[in-house]
């Protein structure tokens, strides 16, 4: 991401005087708007992109990626925690909002109900 967002400064350093001023031209003040929402989409992506690319390089058995994973032989720490385990059933939007099992036939418990205490 720092390699990519300084090349994408510079490379925007080129061209975005020539954009503003040509949008600015064309639609006035939202023409400056509409120059930075670009760039600002463009630093987007190449955020995304180094958020994907990063550890599909790591994963690797390539000299980049035993150099990204700086001599280790994974790029899981070795005391990090284990996995969380998947959903013990397939996940709704409903369940986002909490709508309980209305539309899934899913039965939902209630934490709060179901904590029964016999005193």
């Amino acid at each position: 991401m720092g390699i990519g967002g300084w090349m994408y400064t510079v490379a925007a350093a080129v061209w975005m005087p020539a954009d503003v001023a040509s949008q600015y031209a064309q639609f006035g003040a939202f023409g400056i708007t509409q120059s930075f929402v670009t760039w600002f989409t463009g630093m987007a992506f190449l955020l995304i992109f180094a958020a994907v690319l990063g550890p599909a390089l790591a994963d690797g058995h390539h000299p980049l990626a035993r150099w990204l994973r700086s001599g280790n032989p994974t790029a899981v720490e070795a005391h990090a925690a284990p996995a969380l385990p998947g959903p013990a059933r397939p996940v709704r939007l409903s369940d986002a909002f909490g709508r309980g099992n209305r539309g899934s036939g899913v039965p939902m418990s209630d934490p709060v109900a179901d904590d029964t205490d016999p005193t």
